[in-house]
């Protein structure tokens, strides 16, 4: 079982990956389809922070719930950027 900081180091390194990842990219149609894989590991890994929280695997809560926050907020911003680049190539698919 994984200790309470690899879980903390390995949810804000996925989260950190995600903010990079979408960098690079060739067309609008890349850059949705990398934006929605940052996405699946950002809910990912929401899901798994939610579950230390509910499971009370972790001491120190204020990080935790930061982490949770910012993760949300991401998400948010990802799910905005999908849209507008959809919308941009003149297509609404989900």
């Amino acid at each position: 079982m994984m200790k309470e900081n690899d879980r903390l180091t390995n949810a804000r390194g996925q989260i950190e990956n995600a903010q990079r990842r979408d960098v690079k990219y060739k067309s609008r149609k890349d850059f949705v389809h990398k934006m929605k894989i940052c996405l699946k590991e950002l809910r990912e890994t929401s899901g798994w922070l939610k579950i230390i929280r509910r499971r009370d695997l972790l001491k120190r809560k204020g990080e935790l719930e930061a982490l949770i926050g910012e993760c949300n907020e991401l998400i948010s911003i990802f799910v905005k950027s999908i849209k507008t680049a959809r919308n941009n190539m003149g297509t609404t698919k989900e």
